[in-house]
């Protein structure tokens, strides 16, 4: 969206009397433009050690409103810049901006979310995500489209956050606090029911020392995850390079991350790349193609991580190493659609002039992909969690997130934008869409250990062994 300000690229041509853009608008590249959507995933991972800092020394509500202050301050002056540096470095700061919310929510969500709900909730947090999305890229094309300079959408994306941030001031703190808040109605006994978005009952023991209401035994007492310990433990006793050798060394977790950092990348660079590829590659009207995929991204990735959730919870969960294969196997078929419709996708040449249907052959396929890759999402996101330890899975989630930002949102921008300049952005598409062939082969792996999981603890119970699920690992 942010090329738009170029005057080669305007819906209306410069010379036009209607046009209403800045004759000085910086020109970008297909390397600029990949290095200008890395920033914020960039800025985002470097801020988290600061975020952490700072939710363990402060409340939260106070950390969260300053960064959403600094968030709307940053999108105003991105609104206002000319320069390639300064749009880099706007977006860079907008990611740090961000940093709060995206550890924050998820754990908040977590903890008060219903058990027997939990991976449903943590679906339809994700889509919000998606619905945010959806709401800008429509917000700015239209505006664009009606005679409006697209950077007052983002002057518009900051005044609604200075409404938000006014709300939020009038929350009571303690509905922030996460650190003692009790187990939600239908926990598991203990407290320590399987969390999906980022928290881990390790946060409750590295708190249980410090904490007199965390009595041991006392499910009612023991206190839920913590967004401090979520952040923190990472670095803590042992350092962040042994917890991460640790990690390292459990199969299904480093299958599931590799799961998770395809899908990103895959759905990065689709949102970022798409409506470049339709307008050249394809010939398509800017306007026909914002509203199309406006729609795709309305109705596919929403729905399917609503449906993947729905899913996950009618399995079961993953109370049990069964459980596990089975959602895994469900995982399997939902990622062997979502891989043959990438390939399809990028098979499909574009040739301006023959008509829509190799247009809408590709919509199609990407709508597909994005259905099936969003059922993918909370599954697999809630095993990555469950499958380390108890003690190690507050930098499970640290380092999760860490790896998926680098390895799939950053690189979702910036791999497309380097191969478009050399191999010209079919190619680039068909690489980013491939890709997805990376997740299913990853959902084989993990349903490989699995299964000899299920075997495992079977001959242990042939041989009167007592195979814990819950509190350890499945």
């Amino acid at each position: 969206m942010l090329t738009w300000g170029c005057p080669k690229d305007a819906p209306v041509p410069p010379e036009s009397p209607n046009y209403k853009g800045d004759p000085d608008y910086p020109c970008l590249d297909q390397a600029w433009k990949g290095v200008l959507g890395a920033a914020p995933y960039v800025g985002l991972i470097l801020c988290c050690p600061l975020v952490g800092y700072l939710l363990r020394r402060f409340e939260a509500k106070r950390v969260l409103l300053l960064f959403l202050a600094l968030n709307a301050t940053a999108t105003m002056v991105l609104s206002f810049m000319l320069t390639r540096y300064g749009l880099v470095i706007s977006k860079l700061v907008i990611g740090m901006s961000q940093a709060s919310i995206a550890i924050y929510a998820p754990v908040w969500v977590s903890i008060f979310a219903p058990a027997r709900h939990r991976t449903l909730c943590y679906g339809a947090m994700q889509s919000a995500a998606a619905v945010g999305n959806l709401v800008g890229y429509g917000f700015c094309g239209f505006l664009a489209y009606g005679g409006v300079y697209f950077q007052w959408g983002f002057r518009g994306q900051a005044s609604v956050l200075v409404g938000i941030n006014a709300l939020l001031w009038f929350v009571e703190s303690n509905r922030y606090d996460t650190r003692t808040a009790q187990p939600s109605a239908g926990d598991p006994p203990g407290g320590e029911a399987p969390t999906a978005g980022g928290a881990s009952a390790a946060g409750a023991k590295v708190e249980e020392a410090s904490s007199p209401a965390a009595v041991a035994g006392s499910p009612r007492l023991q206190r839920r995850p913590s967004v401090v310990s979520a952040v923190s433990t990472f670095g803590g006793d042992g350092g962040a390079p042994c917890a991460a050798r640790r990690l390292l060394r459990e199969p299904l977790y480093v299958a599931t991350l590799v799961v998770l950092a395809s899908l990103y990348f895959v759905v990065t660079a689709i949102q970022y790349w798409i409506t470049e590829y339709f307008t050249t590659a394809f010939a398509r009207d800017k306007a026909e193609v914002t509203a199309v995929f406006s729609g795709v991204s309305a109705s596919a990735p929403i729905l399917g991580v609503v449906v993947g959730s729905a899913m996950t919870d009618r399995l079961g969960g993953l109370g049990s190493p069964q459980q596990v294969a089975k959602i895994c196997r469900a995982a399997c078929v939902c990622g062997l659609c979502a891989a043959v419709a990438g390939v399809c996708g990028g098979c499909i040449e574009p040739r301006p002039g023959t008509g829509s249907a190799r247009f809408v052959s590709v919509v199609a396929a990407v709508w597909v992909l994005l259905f099936f890759g969003g059922a993918i999402l909370p599954s697999v996101s809630e095993m990555n969690l469950e499958s380390v330890p108890l003690e190690d899975r507050a930098a499970a989630s640290s380092f999760s997130m860490m790896m998926t930002h680098i390895f799939g949102f950053a690189l979702g921008v910036l791999v497309p934008g380097v191969v478009s300049g050399k191999f010209g952005l079919h190619v680039a598409m068909q690489v980013s869409l491939s890709c997805s062939c990376v997740g299913f082969v990853g959902m084989l792996v993990c349903y490989y250990i699995a299964t000899r999981r299920v075997r495992s603890h079977a001959n242990a119970d042939s041989h009167g062994g007592s195979a814990s699920v819950g509190g350890e690992r499945v």
